[in-house]
């Protein structure tokens, strides 16, 4: 009997590791049943999540802002997506102003040439051709970033964690501090 164990042995065991699921998802939120696993996000916070990503479309920056100012410190769901949306936004800013950048550079260039040239190698054609593709860029980014907070305010809205880059910077600032 030398295998056997005895009751009072089995506490000195480690428990073995079991994986906790998330319900909708099925991501793996806990290793071990001792590690501590967020309650799912209540109806209120959801739509604070969902609304931070929503006013994020018509008031860049600021719809964000106000949802992560007031939930805070009331839930971590609410403002982790609404950190994620001041992110986005961010990114997709930042993005904007580099593309503009560089085509206001080569305008510039364009034009400095053209006036030295005496306006004899002006080419219209390309001319707007230009300014279309700048545009349509644009366009496209515009469209992506609604797109692209519609898709996270019903993610959301479902009660998922934010994703992407920004979605884990925002998880890692909105952790809450180890005392």
């Amino acid at each position: 009997m030398e295998d056997s164990i005895e009751d009072g042995d089995h506490q000195d065991q480690e428990p073995k590791p079991r994986v906790v699921r998330h319900v909708k998802t099925g991501m793996a939120l806990a290793r071990n049943t001792t590690e501590s696993v967020a309650p799912a996000p209540t109806g209120p916070e959801r739509t604070a999540g969902a609304l931070a990503h929503v006013s994020a479309i018509f008031f860049p920056f600021i719809g964000p802002g106000v949802v992560w100012l007031t939930q805070r410190g009331r839930s971590r769901f609410a403002s982790e997506h609404a950190v994620h949306a001041i992110l986005d936004d961010l990114f997709a800013k930042v993005l904007l102003v580099v593309i503009g950048a560089i085509s206001l550079t080569l305008t510039i260039m364009q034009v400095v040439r053209v006036y030295n040239e005496g306006f004899e190698t002006l080419d219209w054609k390309a001319a707007i051709a230009k300014f279309l593709l700048f545009w349509l860029i644009f366009l496209g980014l515009g469209l992506w970033n609604t797109i692209s907070s519609i898709f996270h305010a019903l993610r959301a809205f479902r009660g998922l964690p934010s994703t992407g880059l920004s979605g884990r910077l925002a998880r890692k600032w909105t952790k809450p501090r180890e005392t």
